[in-house]
């Protein structure tokens, strides 16, 4: 959708108030982003229930310590990839696979990692922070903020981090003896960044 005639941009010769805030908004989600490396609902809503699953069975299975902390590592890399993903298809996703609505993240105001890389596109990346930064956001807004995050490297970039987030889980669980642990945490890492829904 073409931005209505009526938003505000800034002009060649100056900065509006808002864009000046739309660049604050920027700095300061991009900042929040790479203090936490990954957003902090990774570890609580996703890797956290798998981790101290997969982390206690190799306990009670009586797996060595090293052998428990890999399986840890390998749980908390997964469960980053996982979020990486989710959050991509919040954007790039098919809704009837979903079973839900695209852009609850944007539309909530939380800094996804593919809204962290769009956000530094020079082209697209004022207006972006702009729409994000209002509390309440139009269904045609949201909408185009999504088109716009999707003509950017912000997917691409974005499910790169989660492939390498993969390839450190995968990393973790070489040298384990094979057990169902270990089977169960390669079959995690793979899935994770395959999966469309």
């Amino acid at each position: 959708m073409v931005p209505s005639p009526t938003s505000v941009h800034p002009s060649v010769t100056g900065c509006s108030v808002q864009s000046r805030a739309s660049r604050q908004v920027q700095r300061s989600m991009i900042t929040r982003w790479e203090e936490r490396s990954i957003s902090s609902r990774t570890i609580s809503r996703t890797a956290g229930a798998s981790t101290y699953a997969l982390a206690t069975g190799g306990s009670s299975g009586g797996a060595p310590a090293a052998e428990r902390e890999r399986i840890r590592l390998a749980g908390v890399w997964a469960g980053r990839a996982f979020q990486i993903v989710d959050d991509i298809l919040d954007i790039d996703g098919n809704e009837s696979q979903l079973g839900k609505s695209k852009g609850v993240d944007f539309i909530d105001g939380k800094p996804t990692l593919p809204l962290m890389f769009a956000m530094r596109d020079p082209q697209l990346g004022e207006r972006l922070a702009e729409l994000f930064v209002k509390k309440e956001k139009t269904k045609q807004e949201v909408e185009e903020a999504l088109r716009m995050v999707k003509k950017t490297d912000a997917i691409v970039r974005s499910f790169k981090e989660a492939e390498g987030f993969k390839s450190k889980a995968l990393k973790n669980l070489e040298g384990i003896p094979d057990s169902i642990f270990k089977v169960s945490l390669t079959q995690l890492a793979e899935m994770v960044v395959a999966r469309r829904k």
